[in-house]
């Protein structure tokens, strides 16, 4: 079906809507239609800068873009901070939406916006270019080929540039007012994306920022870098910055193969883009050298990137305008679980990089209990273990708490009838390992269906005992609602699963009843299957 050509409308005359201006009449399917500032000789600049066709409205509002019956949809290149605002306006009058990243300050801006883009069943995308660049496609080609890449092991990215005295002092991404984000929220966000594009937008374990970030005289930051953890042992790792020479990169290594790329936000040239492939590689004999050599790929485009983009998402609101589609969720959904993982690394920021393992170690020691302590994975593992040196935490808790680093045999331990109580994460294993055994909880969620799998546990099954994260479902953030979890929440949440009162008794009896239940379903599944 021939789809009628897209009208877009412009909010504000952002260096950013130049080059999206251009790609939208590059793009084949779409048009400029209207453009709108607070200043009205400032937007007809614009439009006579930027080839906006002679019937384009031009507006000395935003206001007056939302409400023209002629757009269909809006392009957003405002300040951070009035994206809400805008955004939700936009929706509401049923434009659909192409906002510029960051979508918002946290995940709680953006999910307002996405609310109100789907109630008001319209298209959301944001304007992260490189996702549309017909490399992108072949090098998912290359990560998912388990003969060639293997399993991915790490992802680093870094996007830097060195920003100019003015732009340090006077540039929107430097107020807090404007783009409080910074540099984490501009370039950061590529980052970010290029590491969950790499593990197929799987979220990580953990999210820890590296030490030193650099913030102005007004806090924003200005240079950054995160570490990234994941449950099978894959580590990601990022820099940006505003501080040093202009840098792009992307390496991408798994257990056969390795993946470099060195313009992987903004092409060398707008038609092809290149990437590297290194499979099998290996040292020649006495070591004098390595092979195979790695090979460069190339893919064209006929169109820049960003007109890529622009079609796309012309492409999804024409079969909604034309056919009645729904709209294309996955746009939203990644520019969710982007701006996740910005938030884990702004609290990581703002909380002064103590591991959360040192938090539950304290809460043990006070608790007096008994216990067993496991720490996994790479988060933190030397910093913890410089702790638990330095306090002489094994030595103070000797005859009543054992440390496991690394793996250990979760279900066996949960079996044992000596263990009274299961302090945990609510990831859907543990939970249900948890119920099978028969052991009450401490739930203690991080993110994303965590908190519902707490609540199941402590609402529905009563069988648990809250830590008290007041965050919503979708940050690492203890401490970004005012609610930090320190030792003695942890402490507080043990001695109350633990203690011999009725309440804690009726939770022991239930954990063993739905015990009994859950492990009858499972054999009988077993001999009717």
């Amino acid at each position: 079906m021939a789809f009628s050509t897209i009208n877009f409308g412009i909010l504000g005359c952002a260096d950013i809507a130049r080059k999206v201006s251009r790609a939208i009449l590059l793009s084949q399917i779409a048009t400029l239609t209207a453009i709108g500032s607070r200043s009205l000789e400032k937007a007809n600049k614009f439009a006579a800068e930027n080839n906006f066709p002679a019937t384009a409205k031009v507006y000395g509002s935003y206001e007056e873009v939302v409400n023209d019956p002629n757009v269909d949809a809006v392009y957003v290149p405002l300040p951070t901070s009035l994206h809400v605002q805008w955004a939700v306006l936009a929706a509401e009058k049923k434009k659909h939406l192409l906002c510029e990243k960051p979508v918002g300050l946290n995940v709680e801006e953006v999910d307002v916006i996405l609310k109100a883009c789907e109630s008001n069943g319209v298209q959301f995308m944001d304007g992260t270019m490189w996702m549309h660049h017909p490399r992108t496609a072949k090098m998912r080609e290359f990560l998912n080929d388990e003969g060639q890449f293997g399993q991915l092991k790490s992802v680093n990215t870094c996007f830097t540039f060195a920003a100019d005295p003015n732009f340090l002092e006077n540039d929107i991404r430097v107020k807090p007012d404007l783009d409080a984000l910074g540099a984490l929220g501009d370039v950061g966000w590529y980052c970010i994306r290029g590491i969950l594009w790499a593990t197929d937008f799987e979220l990580p374990k953990s999210v820890v920022a590296l030490r030193n970030p650099v913030l102005n005289k007004a806090g924003v930051i200005i240079s950054c870098g995160a570490s990234l953890t994941w449950e099978d042992g894959k580590v990601g790792t990022f820099h940006c910055s505003f501080l040093s020479n202009l840098t792009m990169d992307l390496t991408a290594v798994g257990t056969k193969g390795t993946l470099h790329l060195h313009d992987f936000v903004i092409p060398y040239e707008e038609h092809k883009a290149s990437f590297i492939s290194a499979v099998e590689s290996g040292f020649k004999e006495l070591v004098t050298g390595w092979e195979p050599k790695p090979s460069e790929h190339t893919i064209t485009a006929d169109i820049p990137q960003e007109a890529l983009m622009v079609r796309e998402f012309s492409r999804l609101v024409g079969r909604i305008k034309n056919e009645g589609a729904k709209p294309e969720k996955k746009w939203p959904t990644l520019s969710r679980k982007t701006t996740l993982v910005l938030d884990a690394v702004k609290a990581s920021i703002e909380k002064g990089f103590e591991p959360m393992e040192i938090k539950i170690g304290l809460g043990l020691e006070s608790s007096n209990v008994a216990f067993i302590w496991i720490i996994r994975g790479l988060n933190f593992t030397l910093e913890v273990e410089k702790w638990l040196r330095d306090e002489n935490f094994e030595e103070k808790v000797k005859g009543r708490g054992m440390i496991i680093r690394g793996w250990a045999p979760q279900v066996m331990i949960l079996s044992h009838p000596s263990v009274g109580g299961f302090l945990t994460h609510c990831g859907w294993n543990s939970t249900l390992e948890g119920i099978s055994s028969g052991v009450p909880m401490i739930t203690f969620p991080m993110f994303a269906e965590q908190f519902y799998n707490e609540k199941l546990i402590v609402s529905v099954l009563k069988i648990g005992v809250r830590v008290g994260v007041e965050v919503s479902t979708d940050s690492w953030n203890e401490e970004k609602n005012g609610v930090p979890v320190n030792k003695d929440q942890i402490k507080k949440a043990i001695d109350k699963l633990m203690d011999k009162g009725f309440e804690s008794e009726e939770r022991r009896k239930r954990a063993k009843e739905l015990s009994h239940i859950s492990n009858k379903a499972i054999q009988e599944m077993v001999l009717h299957s």
